[in-house]
């Protein structure tokens, strides 16, 4: 299976009333819950071309949120970050209408035993939850499409939470 992003427990007293021991699991969607079958290279490029007037070059996306793969892109094509934040709102609008227009193209799969680690942290009672970089309509489009209904999203931390130069999520999240 993919990775599990992160896994901690919390025993400060001021997170929770009893002073309990808080376990949570986040998880990733892309290659972590799901995996495409088809890939889909266009969404970025079509909403960027749509909203800014370019296609922008293609490059290496992994581990990066949407936002800040809009930003990259249009960034090597000469635009300032004050140019880019005028319009990013729109972008990601014309990117979850792609999603809608387009889903029933992507071909997602569950990836093989994460029901059943889901299950299996449900029963211990461990609060599971998803951190990724998509943006939040994109990410429950995607497990829509998967007919997973992941109800452990409790905690999220999706990637319309990012912002340019701030820590990765995950890293933010309390440790003991």
């Amino acid at each position: 299976m993919g990775r599990c992003i992160e896994a901690f427990e919390a025993s400060d007293s001021s997170s929770n009333l009893l002073g309990a021991i808080m376990r949570l699991v986040l998880f990733d969607i892309d290659k972590t819950l799901l995996d495409r079958m088809n890939p889909d290279t266009g969404k970025f490029h079509d909403c960027i071309e749509k909203v800014y007037g370019v296609r922008g070059k293609r490059l290496v996306t992994h581990g990066m949120t949407d936002q800040q793969i809009i930003i990259e892109i249009l960034e090597k094509e000469g635009f300032s970050h004050v140019e880019i934040m005028e319009k990013i709102d729109e972008c990601k609008k014309e990117m979850i209408k792609y999603y809608r227009r387009n889903i029933r193209l992507f071909d997602y799969k569950v990836i093989n035993g994460s029901r059943e680690i889901l299950k299996a942290l449900q029963k211990e009672k461990v609060a599971t939850g998803l951190v990724t970089g998509n943006l939040e309509t994109i990410a429950y489009i995607k497990l829509g499409k998967a007919k997973r209904g992941y109800q452990a999203a409790r905690q999220q931390a999706l990637g319309k939470d990012a912002i340019l130069d701030q820590p990765d999520l995950a890293r933010r999240l309390p440790r003991t």
